[in-house]
């Protein structure tokens, strides 16, 4: 359960994320190129950004969040992700990369055309799983000529965020609206 309050939001909202794996977020008035083209996307909206080891990939909801309490939920299974709002699918997307002839067999797939298609899934990292921001590491050269690892608290959330539940298993429609009756 989230309660934003947009008048102290920075243009991105994190509700919770893990360093190079997701980012579950809010985001207010933004623009996006898709397909060579700038659009605006709506305000206050949710989305949820997932990484499979080389890029990130975003579901975009379309509904504008008010600053009451809503029932937010991501499920990931396998290659598949679905962001629910309110017990209503607000998007889902499906985690796959193009892969060229000759480079599948060394992917393991197999591919007759001169290009296909492969599933991939999100990342996994040992990061914490961190609830009202995102944090973003990178590596800096210290004092000493040596690397060592900087980490950046981005993205806070404003607001509420109540009784966040991660599950093992990959949740239905069904069980998704059983978890906003409860």
């Amino acid at each position: 359960w989230i309660k934003p309050d947009f008048s102290e939001a920075s243009q991105e909202l994190t509700i919770i994320s893990k360093h190079d794996s997701f980012d579950l977020f809010l985001l207010n008035e933004s623009f996006q190129l898709q397909g060579g083209k700038t659009i605006i996307v709506p305000n206050r909206t949710l989305n949820l950004s997932l990484n499979d080891g080389v890029e990130w990939n975003t579901i975009s909801g379309n509904t504008g969040l008010s600053e009451g309490w809503h029932h937010i939920a991501a499920v990931v299974d396998g290659s598949v992700a679905k962001l629910y709002l309110d017990t209503k699918l607000e998007g889902k997307m499906k985690l796959e990369k193009k892969v060229i002839l000759g480079k599948a067999q060394t992917a393991g797939t197999s591919c007759p055309e001169s290009e296909c298609f492969v599933d991939t899934k999100m990342s996994v990292s040992d990061a914490d799983i961190v609830v009202g921001a995102y944090i973003s590491k990178m590596m800096v050269t210290n004092q000493y000529g040596l690397l060592e690892p900087k980490r950046t608290v981005e993205n806070i959330f404003s607001g509420g965020v109540s009784s966040v539940k991660i599950f093992r298993d990959a949740f239905t429609a069904k069980q998704v609206f059983g978890l906003y009756e409860r």
